[in-house]
């Protein structure tokens, strides 16, 4: 059916937006520019064209997925259109290139492997190396509090839907 979603990404959101907390590096528009120009603005993936669009064009890509605690960093960011970002989604980079594009696979993951040896990025040894200890303690309790709220508001969620249905 239909419809926005939004219930069902809430918890995503949230929770990667808590996980933004964790890196102590943000990529700036001159990095983003470099990594535009590095792959001809086009997807590192699949080889498209940037649009122009900020809806469908080329967006930044985590190599290391954020759920992964890979941060939002030059080393870290290739250009990738909407669709091979939304399609890759947790799975590893080289993965996906040899399911989703095995002719050019060899060719696309050498240029990435270029790309990594010029912007050399390393995941951090603790997803919580930058915060002391209390705000690890504090990060901490805020997801287990969140957890609490999102198991409450599924539980609302399946009560109306079954309540709409008649059971």
């Amino acid at each position: 059916m239909p419809g926005t979603n939004h219930f069902s990404r809430m918890n995503y959101h949230v929770l990667r937006g808590m996980r933004e907390l964790l890196s102590d590096r943000a990529l700036s528009k001159k990095e983003w520019a470099t990594i535009r120009s590095f792959f001809n603005s086009t997807c590192a993936f699949c080889g498209c064209p940037d649009t122009g669009n900020p809806r469908t064009g080329i967006v930044p890509d985590h190599l290391i997925p954020a759920v992964h605690h890979g941060e939002n960093c030059i080393g870290n960011i290739v250009a990738s259109c909407q669709d091979c970002n939304d399609k890759r989604g947790k799975k590893n980079w080289r993965t996906f290139i040899q399911e989703q594009f095995p002719a050019e696979s060899q060719s696309r993951i050498a240029r990435i492997e270029q790309y990594l040896a010029i912007y050399q990025y390393s995941i951090p040894a603790s997803a919580h190396h930058h915060l002391t200890d209390e705000e690890t303690s504090n990060y901490l309790e805020i997801l287990n509090q969140w957890q609490l709220v999102w198991e409450r508001a599924v539980e609302l969620r399946n009560s109306v839907k079954k309540r709409r249905k008649g059971g």
